[in-house]
């Protein structure tokens, strides 16, 4: 029996799923899948803290703020300032406001898994294996949407170049770094999770049969974006460009209210999580962060840390050690002395660094004949959100991969099916056909070995 060419995509990401499994176990990122504990005391200030747990807790006993008794900070002039609070136990990278402890963190996988998992059975659920599950549910969405685009833009594709942009999509922008499981790395997969459910609705929007209820469900993802991790609103741009496309293409604009509601409503929602805590329905809590430095003092727009973050994201290479495996390491060693403002930097891998990528812009820039409106456009919108992320990241957060990760999995995304296009285009031939193989390869191979590294 012949296999459907989107079966292999499937195959892949339960692989890709027990792969994950496997490797987070390898790192002691999961030591239990169920838990009694309640994650209460000691005090520990580690990144480590585990705010889903804590929040879960709170919601299950009818409030938002933590339980957590947060005394230690309350009489202090600045409780922001670390040097103020080192004397004593906190939480780390909690929100702390009017002496709470809030989770600054999503709540989607709390509402929806956490929170019923711990009412019914009184056990919390690692947070780790539900990362693992959203990459899973990441890998075959994606794959989904993949499969549709192929289908439409280049149906005479070959199966191997079918399999082999798939896996440079999942595989070649170091999504699976996240796998350490910690409770960043949860938001952010669920995030991105949405943003692919989002645009893989989008493209079930190509007939009117169930359209109000397709708009709704669209509307719903859209708006769990936000929910998921605010500075992911940058995204609506695109994703409101696609809808606009689709709801031009088959004149339904008369039931665009069933899309917007549920984005107004979710708002809504939003805007009043915001108010009960911390008193403003703007305000999501990343300036009363208890981290490493006072945050208070760097929480504005800056040309300088702007430019310093877009050449760390664009031109920051890995660290090669041949003694060590998997040899191939994300460069934490900055040179920094040309700068006299302060700006948080982690590990980063530069988006030059993925050929896949590099590619798609030196071609863009230099031999771009694919003449369809929507590539162009999309590689414009593309370029507009990098500019807003490092804007937002320079001005709120820092410069680090768990930050940039989401823009390189759409940046993938689009280059991959961009290069297949115009592999199209070519008819295939030899030298076009030996320049895309080796360009997807070696994005595989140079980011594969950062992604599985042991989770910083």
């Amino acid at each position: 029996m012949k296999i459907k060419r989107n079966n292999y995509l499937t195959i892949i990401t339960i692989i890709v799923f027990f792969i994950n499994i496997f490797a987070s176990y390898h790192y002691k990122q999961i030591s239990y899948i169920f838990t009694k504990k309640v994650p209460i005391s000691p005090y520990v200030i580690s990144n480590r803290i585990d705010n889903y747990c804590r929040q879960t807790l709170a919601f299950s006993k009818g409030q938002i703020a933590f339980l957590d008794d947060a005394k230690y900070l309350t009489n202090l002039k600045n409780p922001y300032n670390p040097g103020e609070r080192i004397k004593y136990p906190y939480l780390f990278d909690t929100g702390y406001y009017k002496g709470n402890y809030y989770s600054n963190y999503s709540i989607i996988p709390i509402i929806f898994v956490l929170l019923p998992i711990y009412l019914i059975s009184g056990y919390f659920f690692n947070i780790a294996i539900l990362t693992i599950i959203n990459l899973a549910l990441i890998c075959y969405f994606v794959g989904k949407i993949y499969h549709k685009i192929i289908e439409q833009y280049i149906p005479k594709l070959p199966l191997f170049f079918y399999i082999l942009g798939y896996l440079t999509i999942i595989f070649g922008a170091n999504m699976f770094i996240l796998i350490r499981g910690l409770k960043y790395d949860l938001q952010t997969s669920c995030g991105i999770l949405f943003i692919v459910l989002t645009l893989y609705m989008i493209t079930l929007l190509n007939n009117n049969k169930y359209i109000k209820l397709k708009l709704i469900l669209t509307g719903i993802f859209t708006s769990f974006i936000v929910l998921s991790k605010p500075s992911y609103i940058i995204y609506y741009i695109l994703i409101f460009y696609f809808m606009y496309l689709f709801l031009k293409k088959l004149k339904i604009k008369k039931y665009i209210l069933f899309y917007i509601f549920p984005i107004i409503l979710f708002a809504l929602f939003q805007m009043w999580y915001n108010y009960v805590r911390y008193d403003s329905i703007f305000e999501f809590g990343a300036k009363y962060q208890l981290t490493g430095f006072n945050i208070l003092d760097y929480y504005h727009f800056s040309f300088n840390r702007f430019i310093r973050g877009i050449k760390f994201y664009l031109f920051q290479i890995p660290r090669i050690d041949i003694h060590q495996f998997p040899y191939i390491f994300i460069n934490t060693n900055y040179d920094n002395h040309l700068y006299t403002e302060f700006l948080y930097e982690g590990i980063v891998c530069g988006l030059l660094y993925h050929p896949c990528i590099l590619l798609f812009i030196l071609t863009i820039i230099t031999n771009n004949n694919i003449r369809k409106k929507v590539f162009n456009n999309v590689a414009i919108i593309l370029g507009i959100t990098f500019l807003l992320i490092c804007a937002i990241n320079t001005s709120f957060a820092g410069v680090i991969e768990y930050y940039i990760l989401d823009f390189k999995f759409v940046a993938m995304l689009f280059s991959v099916i961009y290069l297949l296009k115009k592999l199209d285009l070519q008819n295939y031939n030899k030298k076009s056909s030996i320049i895309i193989t080796t360009v997807f390869i070696l994005n595989i191979l140079l980011i594969l070995p950062i992604s599985y590294a042991h989770p910083i």
